[in-house]
């Protein structure tokens, strides 16, 4: 599915003036542009510091992001916060966190090609109002998906 940089809805929403807008009418728009709506209980758009220097860039929503909300709280999101927090990083006020796809895919599997490339202007919208520093990408889909490869993430170690 291609997504329409002229359709009226995704305007309104890619072009709020500020980012709290733009995530308050993403999620009020009930985004229905690719298949992953279907089985998504939310949005989920981000967690942590909109002004973080870091930026962390996951694949997509899993069950617990699906239930409370909010990004990468699930199982992989607690042991990455206590790694962080290990070495004196709060995810929550040192880091900005969202994913490539904003729906859980179905049991969550990978999301394919054209449900990423439908939220990829959603993610460049994200990426433009938080200017990070840094982008860490989180696994191959996020690597893949910013980076334009079909490398692996393992492909990347050493440079």
């Amino acid at each position: 599915m291609q997504f329409d940089l002229f359709d009226a809805g995704s305007n309104t929403i890619l072009g709020a003036p500020t980012y709290r807008e733009f995530k308050d009418r993403l999620i009020a728009s009930n985004c229905t542009k690719c298949g992953l709506h279907a089985g998504r209980t939310q949005i989920v758009v981000d967690r942590g510091n909109p002004t973080a220097p870091v930026m962390v860039v996951g694949e997509g929503p899993g069950e617990k992001e699906d239930q409370q909300g909010l990004a990468f709280v699930g199982r992989a999101g607690q042991m990455f916060d206590q790694i962080m927090n290990a070495v004196g990083i709060d995810t929550n006020q040192d880091m900005f966190i969202a994913n490539v796809v904003k729906c859980r895919p179905p049991e969550n599997r990978t999301p394919e090609k054209d449900e990423v490339s439908t939220c990829m202007p959603y993610l460049i919208r994200q990426i433009g109002a938080i200017q990070p520093k840094v982008i860490v990408c989180l696994g191959s889909v996020a690597a893949q998906t910013l980076l334009s490869t079909n490398k692996g993430i393992s492909r990347f170690r050493g440079e």
